[in-house]
């Protein structure tokens, strides 16, 4: 029998250091998101710390503002994230392509150049919400990128050169209409960039 034919096993000891490896890197960066956080508040946060928790409208107008900075958008910021986080796993799953992300596939100046659009012609869709807005502008998007890629039978390399493509594309008219009125879509700008600002929980 030949000894190319057997396939040699996975050593566990190769297991448990992988798994080892992945462990100490969740630690790490748990202990970094606490210190930071903890470093946080001993820089904002002047009162006792107990009213940490207590309900914002308890609180002095500048304890409430501290509050909803440390906790409101903290927490924002760790939802978003690992929502962003989970998506771009998922989507790098589905295209099959580890370099797969929003910006790469074109999905977040997709985004933003439907609320754009929306801000300055059709300001009538504002009742639908901007997440409905911006959802389907990014849907839009990455079909374009993804008929685009289709002939090459969705090949990865491909897909990603589309995404690039058509994001340069939207975004150069996303600059071109923000020519017209910096000012106005100003606050625009500041979400696209990933705002997280917070008037209540």
């Amino acid at each position: 029998m030949s000894t190319s034919s057997v396939k040699s096993p996975v050593l566990p000891a190769a297991k448990s250091k992988f798994s080892s490896k992945y462990s100490i890197l969740i630690a790490l960066f748990t202990l970094t998101t606490l210190a930071s956080f903890i470093y946080l508040i001993g820089l904002k946060w002047q009162w006792p710390l107990d009213d940490l928790l207590t309900d914002p409208a308890m609180l002095e107008p500048k304890a409430m503002i501290a509050q909803l900075i440390l906790l409101a958008e903290s927490g924002m910021a760790f939802f978003c994230g690992g929502l962003l986080a989970v998506v771009s796993v998922l989507l790098q799953q589905v295209v099959r392509n580890n370099l797969a992300s929003d910006s790469t596939l074109a999905v977040g100046s997709g985004a933003l150049f439907a609320m754009v659009l929306a801000m300055l012609f059709f300001p009538s869709w504002a009742i639908y919400g901007s997440f409905w807005v911006a959802f389907v502008g990014g849907l839009i998007s990455l079909s374009l990128v993804v008929v685009i890629a289709l002939p090459s039978k969705l090949d990865p390399l491909v897909l990603i050169i589309a995404g690039f493509v058509v994001s340069i594309f939207v975004s150069s008219f996303i600059s071109l209409m923000m020519i017209f009125d910096t000012q106005y879509f100003a606050r625009l700008t500041l979400w696209s960039s990933g705002l997280l600002y917070q008037l209540r929980w």
